[in-house]
């Protein structure tokens, strides 16, 4: 027995041919289900149990048939079933396979299916009746003819087959109906056609009798025959036998069968799809019969799997994914299992193999399949994801600075007025459609020269593709151009000292606001103002500093106040006699003044 399978790589290599030929043999299988007669092979096959009453028909030459090859009669080499698998159970967790020898009766040298337009059988008189329709063909042989021979063909839906550690998976197809097929062949009677029977497996609730519920039985055309015309007959062109009583390359009576099954099994509307395909022989025709040798493979009954591409885009927008399916039509899903497919209609447009959402705002996982309109099969489906990178979403702050002394500009980190990236690397730009377009960003971000006023920045946050942009404004203050004049007093009295307006000592403050310190330091702070600028006493010689404040930004002037010293006159009195009787005298009063301290002399009469 030789098997393959697409789950088990432990499974021996020497089934490879069996499983090439096996996914050929469904393939075709069912195609036929659905196609007319002109579009299959029109190689004629007889099923009278003589492999070569028309010409070539099991050859391996024939393009209608695939024959394939097992290993028999080799002690601990064949994979068999392990010795208490019946057909009614379910694969899972109750088949089991071993690599052992089958009993010589049981044992397969060779297995080919086909699918042809054309069939032949033998009437009760021998005559040939001709079939025309959609026929799947099948023949086997076995090594030796001890004992009646009793097979069985399984049809698998999702592939089950031997796996790792003698295991099988996957479960039976059961639901949704139609089932996997049996189609068992029972030669007990001797002659050389068996009664067949066509059943399908339930899973539970079946009526056929003794299959524990497994199986419903299904009304076909059907024939399988045998040889039991004698010994000798060739075997068919390109086939290897030995049969182990006569050690010759032909068969003896028995050895060889041939069947077909008429495909339109389910009728209208109802399609069976296979993934797998097993022969396998029995030890008797019981339904609850001990499974022994099998072969099984995999098979392209259904549509194979697309290849799939999913996309990508920043952010929220139209974007499309695509499947590529061989000979057959892409169908796309929302979800991993039932549902409808998708059809054209706000967000989706479905055009060839694509699928387009607009908009899509979430990365989201859409599924693609292959479907067979012809047959109406459909194949497994395929995760496809659409990925919504999100854009980074920065966030940032203004920034404001005092002009650096009187140069009319400042220096800024623009990186400061990042308050988050979101996860994108930053850049900064002078417009909007270079932060967009990534190009020309400013070289030296941490040192920023801006001049006297508003500007506005723009941020970019890229992360791969993607991005996000926002904007801040740098402001520049300008610090007040305060300009002063000095101030000059008399001196009050003899106290040595003025009093003064500090305010006339201001000729401009250039848009600021005016405070007055006795130091640098204290107006560069803004610290100890003096508090009554508007009748400030002073010394002469005492330099006044004047403070011009724009909000943050300030400049600063001083200048000096200057008490003039009042002189300190010293006079003396006057006396004269009286000037003839005119009761008067003349006096020059300049010399009533002694010491006149350096001012200029002038008389009052009142003070």
């Amino acid at each position: 027995m030789r098997t393959s399978t697409r789950c088990n790589r432990d499974v021996p290599r020497g089934r490879t041919r069996w499983a090439r030929g096996i996914k050929l043999f469904l393939m075709l299988f069912l195609l036929g289900s659905f196609l007319t007669p002109a579009k299959l092979n029109g190689q004629v096959i007889r099923i009278d149990g003589n492999p070569n009453s028309v010409s070539g028909e099991w050859s391996t030459s024939n393009s209608s048939i695939r024959r394939i090859g097992d290993k028999y009669n080799i002690v601990n080499q064949d994979t068999i079933f392990a010795g208490n698998e019946k057909d009614f159970m379910f694969a899972v967790p109750d088949w089991h396979w071993k690599l052992g020898t089958a009993k010589d009766k049981n044992d397969i040298a060779n297995g080919a299916a086909g699918l042809v337009s054309q069939v032949q059988v033998l009437d009760a008189n021998n005559n040939v009746q001709t079939l025309n329709g959609n026929f799947l063909v099948f023949a086997g042989d076995r090594i030796s003819n001890d004992g009646d021979a009793q097979i069985g063909f399984w049809f698998f839906q999702d592939g089950t087959g031997p796996v790792a550690n003698g295991n099988f998976a996957p479960e039976k197809h059961y639901t949704p109906r139609p089932g996997d097929l049996l189609v068992l062949a029972d030669f007990t009677g001797g002659g050389r056609s068996a009664n067949v029977t066509v059943l399908e497996f339930v899973g539970t609730g079946g009526t056929y009798p003794n299959s524990n519920g497994a199986f419903e039985q299904i009304s076909v055309g059907a024939a399988v025959a045998e040889n039991n015309s004698g010994s000798g007959l060739p075997i068919p062109d390109g086939w290897a036998f030995t049969d182990k009583k006569t050690g010759t390359n032909t068969y003896s009576t028995n050895e060889f069968y041939e069947g077909y099954v008429d495909l339109a099994i389910f009728g209208a509307g109802r399609h069976f799809c296979p993934s797998t395909f097993q022969l396998e022989t029995r030890a008797s025709q019981s339904i609850t019969a001990t499974l022994d040798d099998f072969v099984n493979g995999a098979l392209a009954g259904a549509p194979d799997a697309p290849t799939v591409q999913g996309n990508s885009r920043c952010g929220s927008g139209s974007i499309t994914i695509s499947a590529t399916c061989t000979g057959t039509t892409v169908r796309w899903y929302t979800a991993a299992s039932g549902g409808s497919p998708i059809v054209t209609g706000a967000p989706y447009t479905v055009s060839g193999n694509s699928l387009t959402i607009d908009p899509l705002s979430a990365t989201t996982t859409f599924y693609a399949s292959c479907y067979n309109a012809t047959t109406g099969c459909e194949s497994s489906r395929v995760p496809v994801v659409a990925t919504i990178n999100p854009n980074p979403a920065p966030t940032a702050h203004n920034l404001s600075s005092c002009e650096t002394g009187s140069t009319a500009g400042a220096t800024f980190d623009l990186n400061t007025a990042i308050n988050s990236a979101d996860g994108g690397t930053i850049s900064f730009y002078t417009s909007l459609a270079n932060a967009q377009a990534g190009t020309s960003a400013i070289s030296t971000p941490g040192s920023y020269a801006a001049g006297i006023g508003t500007v506005t920045i723009y941020v970019r946050s890229a992360s791969g593709s993607c991005y996000g942009t926002t904007s801040f404004t740098v402001t520049v203050t300008d610090n007040p151009d305060v300009t002063a004049q000095n101030l000059t007093t008399c001196e009050v009295g003899t106290t040595g000292q003025g009093t003064f307006n500090l305010n006339n000592g201001v000729t401009n403050l250039d848009g600021g606001t005016a405070t007055f310190y006795t130091s640098q330091a204290d107006a560069n702070a803004a610290t100890n103002a003096i508090a009554t600028p508007g009748a400030y006493s002073a010394a002469t010689g005492t330099t006044i500093y004047v403070r011009s404040a724009n909000g943050s930004c300030f400049g600063t002037a001083s200048f000096t106040l200057t008490v003039t010293d009042n002189p300190d006159v010293v006079v003396q009195n006057l006396s004269s006699c009286e000037t003839g009787t005119t009761e008067h005298a003349t006096f020059n009063l300049n010399s009533g003044v002694t010491n006149a301290d350096g001012g200029s002399v002038s008389f009052f009469a009142s003070q």
